[in-house]
């Protein structure tokens, strides 16, 4: 090469894909010098090793007959093993997670994973006990035996599935046949801390320029978002079971308990609340709504109560029920007065919930109205001049979602907002 011999690996490769180019992804696949040909029939094989040789005349390359290998059923490929089934894992690379002994020391249980060193949390010495044990053996198997990818079959819709926890972005692709999904690729990601600021962007799209690029690059594909349903791949069910972040067993000593009545009639409402807690913790209340209000409204009013009265207290767990025993129902007391000392006592003047306030807002027309009338629905003003001007100028302006967009020279799409928000 004149240049000499920096970047050869990825200069050979381009030279592999622009004399392949006509075969890679249906009957081949080339990284750099390796190469395999993939045939479903015995006629289909000699058919696709035909036109690899015709290929390989032409361009004057010859095959070293030593390393080659025809019509196998099974071959590894980039440490990974070919197979009918589809693309698995290399048993030799498998054998060394296989042969992995149980850790005896905290710093290999950490190394190794960090669910496993939740069951040492919080001891003073390391203890590996049973549970410890069946989760190694569990995990051991997982790595061991990954899922099979299938080969893509054109025509068959792709089912892509996401995880999203807390620090770990999953997806899976799938497509569905006679009843079964088979995978066919599956990706991971561990969000570092900048990454999981994520937040504010995501709301505001229209100032991320490579996600309006997005938008427009997948406008022309045909996917739609359902909501998550049954899955019935097993390896999914693997993978989101595994991915998923088991959270810590609620015990029943810490529950709270919430009882509560309420009373209503022509006189004022009220309401009694009994909040039970662990060790023997008791609170009651009792309130009196200065406001009318209905049963309904006292119901919910009750329950709003005790569940902030519950957040102050911190608890985790909380167990409502309405209450119609004889404590709660003189708490429930429709009077100020004759209300027992001992209790506390809280009057509300005004309902949590208020009616909406229904406000009439007039839409102003701003320069952008007649193009998105036209771009929207074709609604042309009745001047024939700026009807003419608006068409001519629509060609370079689109809407996504409600909002307009020109098309630009030097950025793809350019945000159009009107003079305030400017």
């Amino acid at each position: 090469m004149p240049f000499g011999l920096k970047n050869t690996r990825a200069t050979y490769q381009l030279l592999m894909d622009k004399i392949f180019e006509e075969i890679i992804g249906t009957n081949m696949e080339v990284y750099v010098d390796n190469m395999v040909v993939k045939s479903t029939t015995v006629v289909d094989h000699c058919k696709a090793l035909e036109r690899v040789f015709q290929v390989l005349r032409r361009h004057q390359l010859k095959l070293n007959l030593e390393k080659c290998s025809f019509g196998v059923q099974a071959i590894k490929f980039l440490e990974f093993m070919l197979t009918e089934r589809g693309i698995e894992t290399n048993p030799k690379k498998c054998q060394v997670i296989i042969n992995m002994r149980s850790p005896w020391m905290v710093k290999e249980s950490t190394e190794t994973v960090v669910p496993i060193f939740n069951t040492i949390r919080k001891r003073d010495t390391f203890a590996w006990m049973t549970e410890s044990e069946e989760a190694f053996l569990r995990l051991k198997a997982l790595l061991a035996s990954p899922p099979i990818l299938k080969k893509l079959i054109p025509g068959i819709p792709l089912l892509v599935y996401i995880l999203v926890v807390e620090n770990v972005v999953s997806a899976v692709i799938v497509q569905e046949k006679e009843g079964k999904q088979h995978l066919v690729y599956f990706i991971s990601k561990v969000l570092q801390d900048a990454e999981r600021r994520y937040k504010i962007v995501l709301r505001k799209p229209d100032l991320a320029r490579r996600m309006v690029t997005w938008s427009i690059q997948f406008s022309e594909f045909d996917i739609s978002y359902e909501s998550r349903d049954h899955i019935k791949a097993q390896e999914l069910a693997d993978f989101i079971t595994d991915m998923a972040i088991s959270g810590p067993t609620i015990e029943e000593n810490n529950r709270w308990f919430l009882s509560m009545d309420e009373a209503s009639n022509q006189s004022g409402s009220g309401a009694g609340v009994i909040l039970e807690g662990p060790n023997g913790v008791l609170i009651e209340q009792s309130l009196h709504f200065k406001f009318k209000a209905s049963n309904n409204q006292a119901e919910y009013e009750t329950l709003l109560l005790g569940k902030r009265l519950a957040k102050e207290l911190e608890a985790k767990t909380l167990t409502a029920k309405s209450d119609s025993k004889l404590v709660t129902g003189q708490l429930a007391t429709t009077q100020k007065r004759g209300v027992q000392r001992s209790v506390i006592h809280e009057s509300i003047s005004r309902p949590t919930i208020e009616e909406p306030t229904v406000c009439y807002v007039e839409e102003r027309r701003i320069w952008m109205s007649p193009l998105m009338a036209y771009l929207k629905d074709e609604l042309l003003p009745s001047d024939s001049n700026e009807a003419k001007k608006i068409v001519r100028d629509a060609v370079r302006y689109i809407i996504i979602g409600r909002e307009l967009y020109k098309r630009g020279f030097s950025f793809p799409l350019l945000h159009c907002v009107e003079g305030d928000k400017a």
